[in-house]
């Protein structure tokens, strides 16, 4: 598996081979004319992004912890995932 520095190095093609085969889907969100998909890979966040109109992916690239902090945070529910004493 690649370090974030080595995945931001490799084509798109790649990048989507690698994440089929050992990346974890977490979530996804909308952004302008977007839909984001957040996934983990080696350690790291991964974001890929598909248009709306034909959801072609436009980029995959590897997400700061703190962007996805400010962008999911608020969309994942703990008490669904078991992690809320609520």
């Amino acid at each position: 598996m690649l370090d974030a520095k080595d995945f931001q190095r490799i084509s798109i093609a790649g990048k989507v081979k690698l994440l089929q085969k050992d990346a974890t889907y977490v979530t996804k969100r909308y952004f302008l004319k977007f839909e984001v998909e957040l996934y983990t890979y080696n350690g790291y966040f991964v974001e890929i992004f598909r248009t709306l109109s034909f959801g072609e992916i436009f980029s995959i690239d590897v997400a700061p912890d703190r962007s996805v902090k400010e962008a999911y945070l608020k969309s994942i529910d703990l008490k669904a995932l078991g992690l809320s004493d609520n």
